[in-house]
């Protein structure tokens, strides 16, 4: 899985319109844009229409296995009920993240639990 580029000023932002543009022809392209979560990208697949592997970019070369960190995602579908032919075996991309007050509500929940706590949602946990 490869990561999306990123744009960090207004000029990259018109430099990508106009490499657009030159292969539209000139034709003026419409865009879309939504909020970039900071979370962990995904891979999920489908075999039969049943949810057989979830993977992460890992470190780059080699993904991670996170199928039963997944599971535990109560709005991912285990089974895609009725799938439209040619559709039982399928990849789907997508974002994995929790919210702050998840994170933070995890984290009282461990402390009480005498367990290690998270510093912020990318790293390891660390003593009490």
């Amino acid at each position: 899985m490869l990561s999306l580029a990123n744009s960090y000023s207004e000029d990259e932002i018109r430099d990508f319109d106009r490499r657009v543009r030159e292969l539209l022809d000139m034709e003026i392209p419409a865009y879309v844009t939504e909020l970039k979560f900071d979370g962990v990208a995904v891979s999920l697949r489908y075999q039969e229409g049943v949810f057989v592997r979830g993977a992460t970019r890992g470190d780059g070369n080699q993904g991670d296995d996170i199928t039963n960190n997944l599971k535990t995602i109560r709005s991912l579908p285990l089974v895609l009920h009725d799938p439209p032919p040619g559709l039982r075996n399928i990849e789907v991309r997508g974002e994995v993240f929790m919210t702050r007050s998840d994170f933070s509500a995890m984290n009282t929940q461990r402390a009480a639990a005498g367990e290690k706590t998270f510093i912020n949602p990318r790293m390891q946990p660390q003593e009490p």
